[in-house]
């Protein structure tokens, strides 16, 4: 069967095949083998993976654009069908399809994720019941609601007095009748059902695990069984997206069990709803063995809901075990106020960062209206100096006497016990005395001493109070001191100064990344290498080229298997050949700089010491097999000897993989799988991050210390100029952004931390080559949206440890070049260049793709700009590389021109809504 058919072809040939599959005496399956199945359209294809193969007696079919396909069910009996579609999600299928059901005259009108549908593997969903008349018009319609992807198709099946009564695997709800068909109507997820009670367990398909969890013994009441894992295994989550039907007043419960003295006292569960974070300590020891309320919650029904369970630095065992969602008609309310100020901000924001979690049922009004005890000072002192993990694995055995008191905190205490230099030694004859109440002085003195100020050198106990104003802490109230107050001093210091000149803020985060603070950047430049980088940056470079490096490819077939170049030699496979495709012809054009890219993370064709994917015979290889050099030394070798600089273009997280399965991932992130943003099967679960679940997330440090090591072993080996971070493949960086949460401002720090390390780098090679290497960066042309992702560029170039900007590309257009480049040559002295690229253009008018670069070219010049960047161009012959390096060579204005330059995708790329909650506020261009 060929893969494009017409019409009138295809339906003659699933004529001359006609058959159905009955699976049960009740149950009717429609595949696109049978008759009933017609498809309209001229982008038609049928698939040939096994993995996104039809049921039983049928192939898996793909199309895009207006093409539609209907499943004729008029030879149906008359009477009430659960109505089921065939998932086969793939890397390429659309996210929003619209089937349509029509029985008995009346249109209903389902939007399905195509691309995820609640597993991410091959499988059945419910629809819904329906009344089908046998009328000429009952029937299943397909098409393509909105998105990017294909629309793919197996078949449906028709389940006649189905006992079904909620959609399965929490994919949709019955959907309310449509009045017009091309307004579907409203998803609701399903695992609640509208009253009553249901259960989940560990089997529910979005139950996903971080760390180590072992199968437990403990039996459930339940579906599914429970996990657990030890007191060591500090930083395990496991979380579920339980795909909530929108309802309001729905009460949550965990379950309790086994009540007993080697059980998790402090077992800390985070619910996600109603746009926050409600986190809830629960004592396992303790009885009843029973279900526990977290709450009463308005669910919005839209999949981002989730329960989490974390392993805090207790002891004892932490088990996961099931959640039960109660409908009720009762009124009921959280205990807690957590729309006031004061919450959003210290008390949130301590929560959040793991440095104030709460007792019993978390952290309550009730709770941070107490006075806090001695061991709560202690605990957070070990939390202020980044120790608080080292300390809860701590097994020494020499402890205060009355330690036992609180005994919980013992390993604590026999922590604080072994490292008197912390300050906290006890009240003597070996006692703690850590259920005794602290007051507002002595804490004070606590976090003077994070600060590093010393006690009896930089002030005494009576200065401790006017001493800790002056330096910036928070004033300690009058009254009784309590939790509330000591989380107002406590984050008041997150934005001083320690007594060295340090951002205690940076340091502690370093601490908890178990990152040495001392030597880790901070190397300064002699004047002269100083001098040489200032003309460097300054240099007119007019162009900057991007090669995205797929010039070592003979043919991009059968990714991720091997590329077959069997049989080439050096004959083929040379210098010239290779620079002949993308190189040869920039010698006299007004490229300056060339940024070269050889891959995506992890993953690349020249001979790095990180790479892992061996899977790739590509060019490169070959290439330093017959001449000795791989493909960027001669790449560097031919740039320098046509006298431009090169630079070694890193894609922060590239992730053109995330179309794969886990096992065709690179073997790196096979192995690394706990590193990425989510697993194949949470795709679905990402509210924001464009389903690319195999991002990498910046949050953890093992991620930000391969990116350190690959640009530094890059660095190091080859001659390059200068490196660029391209921060636009993809802005998606950390989980709680993914979410629909603000970005913490730890995750900030934690990437302004590796670019000032990178910057180091920089400046350590420059010192022992005796020549500058740059930083370049390339970013979404807004300043705003990059902070709300994760990229906190004010922060770069206030500290200076940036040289060049590209603006702009087809993930990142939002406003004019004059407001986008302003940002910068208005506050900064830093390069900016301004991205010309064919997949960012709107294309409205006949003008070609050269003639937009000429016009776009002439209004960033206009603005400021210091040169054009080019992206996907690697014609460098073309007339574009010889004319857009200069206002003065782009030719004649016209001013009758608007930007094609497209913000919200127009069919392309990636739109800004998609990757932050608050994406859309920014763009302002073509709105």
């Amino acid at each position: 069967m060929k893969k494009v058919l017409s019409m009138l072809l295809l339906v003659t040939m699933l004529i001359s095949s006609f058959t159905f599959t009955a699976f049960a005496a009740e149950e009717i399956v429609y595949t696109t083998s049978d008759p009933q199945c017609k498809m309209e359209g001229s982008t038609w294809k049928e698939s040939t993976s096994s993995k996104v193969s039809g049921p039983t007696g049928g192939t898996s079919w793909y199309a895009k654009g207006d093409d539609v396909v209907t499943f004729d069910a008029s030879e149906l009996e008359k009477g009430n069908y659960g109505v089921y579609w065939y998932m086969t999600p793939y890397g390429t299928t659309a996210d929003k399809d619209a089937i349509t059901i029509t029985a008995s005259g009346k249109d209903t009108t389902i939007i399905v994720d195509g691309m995820h549908g609640g597993q991410g593997k091959k499988h059945w969903i419910f629809l819904g019941k329906y009344d089908f008349d046998g009328s000429a018009d009952d029937k299943v319609v397909q098409k393509i609601h909105e998105g990017n992807g294909y629309m793919r198709v197996s078949g449906v099946k028709f389940v006649k007095d189905d006992t079904n009564t909620a959609p399965i695997d929490g994919v949709n709800k019955d959907a309310e009748a449509s009045a017009d068909p091309e307004t579907p109507a409203k998803i609701e997820f399903a695992t609640v059902p509208e009253k009553g009670n249901v259960i989940i367990g560990t089997e529910h398909p979005s139950f996903t695990t971080e760390g180590t969890w072992k199968q437990s013994s403990v039996v459930m009441p339940a579906p599914g069984k429970a996990y657990y894992c030890s007191a060591g295994s500090v930083g395990n989550t496991a979380t579920w997206y339980p795909h909530i039907a929108k309802a309001e007043n729905v009460e949550v419960f965990y379950l309790k069990p086994n009540a007993t003295d080697t059980e998790d006292p402090a077992v800390q569960v985070e619910l996600f709803a109603e746009g926050e974070v409600h986190t809830f300590t629960i004592d396992f020891t303790q009885p009843p063995t029973d279900w526990y309320s977290l709450g009463r919650y308005d669910f919005a029904g839209d999949g981002s809901e989730y329960i989490k369970v974390t392993k805090v630095g207790v002891p004892g065992t932490t088990r996961v075990t099931c959640l039960k969602f109660a409908i009720e008609d009762e009124e009921g309310g959280l205990n807690v106020d957590k729309s006031s100020a004061f919450w959003e901000t210290d008390l949130h924001i301590l929560e959040r960062m793991g440095m104030l979690i709460g007792e019993g049922d978390g952290i309550t009004e009730e709770y941070i209206k107490k006075v806090p005890t001695r061991v709560q000072a202690a605990i957070m002192i070990l939390r202020l100096n980044g120790l608080d993990a080292e300390a809860a694995a701590f097994t020494g055995t020499d402890n205060f006497a009355d330690a036992s008191l609180e005994a919980w905190a013992m390993p604590y205490l026999a922590y604080l016990k072994a490292h008197p230099e912390l300050g906290l030694i006890g009240t003597g004859d070996n006692k703690f005395e850590p259920t005794a109440e602290i007051d507002a002085q002595a804490y004070a003195k606590i976090l003077l001493t994070a600060l590093g100020y010393e006690y009896n050198k930089d002030f005494t106990w009576d200065e401790t109070l006017a001493f800790a104003k002056e330096k910036g802490i928070a004033d300690a109230p009058k009254g009784a001191f309590t939790v509330k107050d000591l989380a107002v001093m406590t984050e008041s210091i997150l934005e001083l100064k320690c007594k060295d000149g340090s951002s205690y803020f940076t340091n502690l985060i370093l601490k908890r990344d178990g990152v040495k603070d001392e030597g880790v950047y901070g190397t300064e430049l002699p004047a002269e290498l100083l001098a040489a980088r200032e003309a460097a940056k300054n240099k007119k470079r007019g162009i900057i080229y991007n090669n995205d490096g797929n010039d070592v490819y003979k043919s991009y077939d059968n990714y991720p298997g091997a590329f077959d170049i069997s049989g080439l030699d050096g004959t083929t496979i040379n210098k010239d050949n290779f620079l002949a495709k993308r190189s040869y012809g920039l010698e006299d054009t007004q490229v300056g700089s060339v940024f070269y890219c050889t891959g995506v993370f992890n993953s690349y064709t020249h001979e790095s010491s990180g790479i892992t994917d061996t899977r790739v015979r590509d060019w490169s290889r070959v290439l330093k097999q017959y001449t000795g050099k791989d493909s960027l030394e001669t790449m560097v070798d031919y740039v320098h000897s046509i006298n431009k600089d090169i630079f070694w273009s890193m894609r922060m997280n590239d992730t053109h993989d995330y179309a794969y399965e886990e096992d065709e991932l690179d073997p790196w992130k096979q192995a690394n799988l706990d590193l990425l943003m989510y697993r194949k099967i949470d795709g679905p679960m990402m509210p924001y991050g464009n389903t690319r679940w195999s991002s990498v997330d910046y949050t953890l440090m093992p991620v930000r210390q391969v990116v350190y090591d690959i640009l530094k072993d890059t660095i190091t080996r080859y001659d390059i100029d200068g490196l660029e971070l391209d921060f636009t493949r993809w802005p998606i960086y950390f989980k709680e952004v993914t979410l629909g949460y603000d970005v913490y401002p730890e995750n900030l720090e934690r990437m302004n931390n590796l670019v000032r390390m990178i910057r180091d780098l920089t400046e350590k090679i420059s010192i022992e080559r005796n020549k500058p290497i740059l930083l370049a960066i390339y970013v979404p042309d807004s300043i705003g949206f990059c902070h709300d992702v994760g990229l906190d560029i004010k922060t770069w170039l206030d500290e200076g440890l940036v040289d060049i900007v590209s603006l702009g590309c087809h993930s990142g257009n939002f406003q004019s070049w004059e407001d986008a480049i302003g940002e910068y040559k208005d506050n900064y002295d830093v390069q900016v260049f301004a991205a010309m690229d064919p997949l960012a253009y709107v294309t409205k008018t006949d003008m070609d793709d050269y003639e937009i670069d000429k016009q776009e070219s002439i209004l960033a010049y206009e603005a400021g700009a210091d040169g054009v960047y080019t992206y996907n161009y690697y014609t460098v012959t073309h007339e574009r590389f010889d004319t857009l390096g200069s206002l003065e060579t782009c030719g004649p204005k016209d001013p009758n021109y608007v930007s094609q330059r497209y913000t919200y995708g127009g069919g392309k790329g990636i739109y800004p809504g998609k990757l932050n909650k608050d994406g859309t506020k920014y763009a302002t261009l073509n709105k």
